[in-house]
């Protein structure tokens, strides 16, 4: 199995990430990571981290990750889903609200039919209309926490497509993953 993980790196994440991805190649899940950022690239430490786990990982500059409603922002998207085209995934998986949104809609255009997403931190703003429309592109939703599967939910996501994690992060990634894939 392939998957192509999708995130602007944020302190947020970074462990996260770190931590999530050289598991999941240790469970035999061929782990890949696009870095989506509008003026600094990925830190060295990141680059590091994926390197020394055998985790290949390429950034992509786009003109204005943060600002979703720029005038630019159908060319950041068709741009993600140029890159995704490439890399022959099974599946994508985002995080944070920047990676759902141009990973999503980049999953989409790219004709990628398996699209996870994970959901961080409750304080993202999501509050425009359009992040129902966001959350509708993806086939399940990894929620962190009790309140973050709520917080998805009334955003009108059906209770069954959104999973917590219990103990082993890793493995309920690869469950998920299995599941979607079927």
């Amino acid at each position: 199995m392939r998957v192509l993980h999708i995130a602007p790196l944020h302190p947020l994440i970074q462990n996260h990430l770190l931590t999530l991805l050289p598991a999941l190649r240790g469970l035999g899940i061929k782990t890949e990571l696009l870095v989506i950022f509008a003026q600094h690239p990925p830190s060295p430490v990141i680059m590091a981290g994926m390197k020394r786990a055998g985790v290949p990982m390429y950034g992509l500059k786009l003109p204005h990750c943060a600002d979703l409603v720029h005038p630019t922002t159908p060319q950041s998207i068709m741009e993600v889903a140029q890159f995704i085209q490439t890399r022959h995934a099974d599946l994508v998986h985002t995080h944070l609200s920047i990676g759902d949104f141009l990973g999503g809609y980049g999953a989409r255009w790219g004709e990628m039919p398996v699209r996870v997403s994970t959901r961080h931190d409750v304080d993202e703003d999501r509050s425009a209309e359009y992040w129902r429309v966001v959350a509708g592109l993806f086939n399940r939703h990894i929620a962190l926490t009790d309140v973050m599967a709520q917080k998805i939910q009334s955003e009108g996501v059906a209770r069954e497509q959104i999973i917590i994690p219990t103990d082993a992060m890793a493995g309920a990634h690869v469950a998920v993953y299995k599941t979607v894939l079927r």
